[in-house]
Protein backbone atom coordinates (compact mmCIF):
# COMPACT_ATOMS: atom_id res chain seq x y z
CA UNK A 1 0.00 0.00 0.00
CA UNK A 2 1.33 3.15 -0.73
CA UNK A 3 1.49 6.31 1.12
CA UNK A 4 -1.13 7.87 -0.21
CA UNK A 5 -3.65 5.26 -0.50
CA UNK A 6 -2.76 5.02 3.41
CA UNK A 7 -3.59 8.38 3.70
CA UNK A 8 -6.57 8.15 2.18
CA UNK A 9 -7.78 5.23 3.83
CA UNK A 10 -6.85 6.96 7.35
CA UNK A 11 -9.07 10.29 6.16
CA UNK A 12 -12.04 8.20 4.97
CA UNK A 13 -11.95 5.98 8.47
CA UNK A 14 -11.37 9.47 10.46
CA UNK A 15 -14.82 10.83 8.52
CA UNK A 16 -16.89 7.96 9.12
CA UNK A 17 -15.83 7.23 12.58
CA UNK A 18 -17.05 11.02 13.51
CA UNK A 19 -20.08 10.86 11.70
CA UNK A 20 -20.97 7.53 13.18
CA UNK A 21 -20.28 8.74 16.88
CA UNK A 22 -22.14 12.40 16.15
CA UNK A 23 -25.04 10.69 15.19
CA UNK A 24 -25.20 8.15 17.78
CA UNK A 25 -24.82 10.57 19.90
CA UNK A 26 -27.78 12.90 18.73
CA UNK A 27 -29.61 9.91 18.30
CA UNK A 28 -29.22 8.69 22.11
CA UNK A 29 -29.81 11.83 23.08
CA UNK A 30 -33.18 12.34 20.78
CA UNK A 31 -34.87 9.43 21.70
CA UNK A 32 -33.54 9.60 25.49
CA UNK A 33 -35.23 13.00 25.51
CA UNK A 34 -38.71 11.94 23.52
CA UNK A 35 -39.55 8.46 24.16
CA UNK A 36 -37.05 7.73 27.28
CA UNK A 37 -34.80 5.09 25.76
CA UNK A 38 -31.29 4.47 26.08
CA UNK A 39 -29.17 3.47 22.94
CA UNK A 40 -29.14 -0.24 24.83
CA UNK A 41 -32.45 -0.69 25.14
CA UNK A 42 -33.29 0.57 21.74
CA UNK A 43 -31.09 -2.16 20.54
CA UNK A 44 -33.00 -4.76 22.21
CA UNK A 45 -36.41 -3.70 21.26
CA UNK A 46 -35.20 -3.60 17.55
CA UNK A 47 -33.21 -7.25 17.71
CA UNK A 48 -36.75 -7.86 19.31
CA UNK A 49 -39.15 -6.39 16.34
CA UNK A 50 -37.17 -7.85 13.25
CA UNK A 51 -36.94 -11.64 15.49
CA UNK A 52 -40.29 -13.96 14.24
CA UNK A 53 -42.90 -13.89 16.50
CA UNK A 54 -41.35 -10.53 18.49
CA UNK A 55 -39.66 -12.90 20.91
CA UNK A 56 -36.12 -14.48 21.25
CA UNK A 57 -34.70 -16.30 24.16
CA UNK A 58 -32.12 -14.40 26.25
CA UNK A 59 -29.07 -16.43 25.73
CA UNK A 60 -29.33 -15.65 21.67
CA UNK A 61 -30.41 -11.82 22.33
CA UNK A 62 -27.16 -11.56 24.36
CA UNK A 63 -25.17 -13.27 21.65
CA UNK A 64 -27.29 -11.32 18.97
CA UNK A 65 -26.13 -7.85 20.55
CA UNK A 66 -22.61 -8.88 22.17
CA UNK A 67 -24.04 -7.99 25.65
CA UNK A 68 -23.14 -10.11 28.81
CA UNK A 69 -25.56 -12.38 29.75
CA UNK A 70 -25.71 -10.61 32.89
CA UNK A 71 -25.77 -6.72 31.81
CA UNK A 72 -28.84 -8.39 28.74
CA UNK A 73 -30.87 -9.47 32.21
CA UNK A 74 -30.64 -6.14 33.62
CA UNK A 75 -31.40 -4.07 30.99
CA UNK A 76 -34.28 -6.35 29.51
CA UNK A 77 -35.71 -6.22 33.69
CA UNK A 78 -35.54 -2.60 33.15
CA UNK A 79 -38.02 -3.09 29.60
CA UNK A 80 -40.04 -5.18 31.77
CA UNK A 81 -40.35 -2.92 34.26
CA UNK A 82 -42.06 -0.30 31.87
CA UNK A 83 -44.09 -1.98 30.30
CA UNK A 84 -42.36 -2.65 26.81
CA UNK A 85 -40.91 -6.82 27.11
CA UNK A 86 -42.12 -9.53 28.99
CA UNK A 87 -39.95 -11.87 30.19
CA UNK A 88 -41.76 -15.73 30.01
CA UNK A 89 -40.28 -19.14 30.27
CA UNK A 90 -39.09 -20.84 27.04
CA UNK A 91 -42.36 -22.74 25.60
CA UNK A 92 -39.45 -24.90 23.81
CA UNK A 93 -38.13 -26.71 27.05
CA UNK A 94 -39.21 -24.24 30.11
CA UNK A 95 -35.78 -23.93 31.22
CA UNK A 96 -34.85 -20.76 29.28
CA UNK A 97 -36.45 -17.59 29.52
CA UNK A 98 -37.67 -15.50 26.41
CA UNK A 99 -37.47 -11.75 26.13
CA UNK A 100 -41.17 -10.87 24.09
CA UNK A 101 -41.86 -7.36 22.64
CA UNK A 102 -44.59 -5.67 24.18
CA UNK A 103 -47.23 -3.52 21.70
CA UNK A 104 -46.34 -0.64 23.95
CA UNK A 105 -42.83 -1.50 23.23
CA UNK A 106 -43.04 -1.91 19.72
CA UNK A 107 -44.91 1.91 19.89
CA UNK A 108 -41.90 3.18 21.57
CA UNK A 109 -39.77 1.28 18.90
CA UNK A 110 -41.55 2.45 15.97
CA UNK A 111 -40.88 6.50 17.06
CA UNK A 112 -37.43 6.00 18.14
CA UNK A 113 -36.54 3.98 14.72
CA UNK A 114 -38.01 7.04 13.24
CA UNK A 115 -35.91 9.61 15.13
CA UNK A 116 -33.64 7.03 13.99
CA UNK A 117 -34.01 7.05 10.08
CA UNK A 118 -34.45 10.95 10.33
CA UNK A 119 -31.25 11.51 11.86
CA UNK A 120 -29.36 9.13 8.61
CA UNK A 121 -31.86 11.30 6.58
CA UNK A 122 -30.88 14.87 8.21
CA UNK A 123 -27.02 13.80 7.86
CA UNK A 124 -26.35 11.37 5.64
CA UNK A 125 -29.10 10.84 2.34
CA UNK A 126 -30.13 14.37 1.80
CA UNK A 127 -26.29 14.97 0.78
CA UNK A 128 -26.47 12.28 -1.30
CA UNK A 129 -28.20 12.29 -5.42
CA UNK A 130 -31.32 9.90 -5.23
CA UNK A 131 -29.59 8.20 -8.17
CA UNK A 132 -26.60 7.41 -5.90
CA UNK A 133 -28.62 6.41 -2.53
CA UNK A 134 -29.02 2.50 -4.02
CA UNK A 135 -25.13 2.79 -4.38
CA UNK A 136 -24.86 3.96 -0.65
CA UNK A 137 -27.11 1.57 0.58
CA UNK A 138 -25.29 -1.38 -1.14
CA UNK A 139 -22.32 -0.22 0.18
CA UNK A 140 -24.04 -0.49 3.81
CA UNK A 141 -25.26 -3.49 2.82
CA UNK A 142 -22.14 -5.03 1.97
CA UNK A 143 -20.04 -3.94 4.65
CA UNK A 144 -22.52 -4.72 7.51
CA UNK A 145 -22.32 -8.13 6.23
CA UNK A 146 -18.75 -8.51 6.52
CA UNK A 147 -18.79 -7.18 9.60
CA UNK A 148 -21.49 -9.80 10.97
CA UNK A 149 -19.54 -12.24 9.33
CA UNK A 150 -16.47 -11.43 11.31
CA UNK A 151 -18.18 -11.26 14.46
CA UNK A 152 -19.60 -15.30 14.26
CA UNK A 153 -15.76 -15.99 13.18
CA UNK A 154 -14.52 -14.27 16.36
CA UNK A 155 -17.14 -16.58 18.83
Amino acid sequence: MTTMERKRIEKAWALYSDLTLRMSGIVEHRIKAEVGLTFADFAILAALVRSPKREMRMGRLSENLSYSPSRLSYLVTTLVNRGFVEKNSSPEDGRGLVAILTDEGYRAWATANEIQHQVFTDFVLSQVPDEEQNQLREIFYQAATRARDGEAHRR
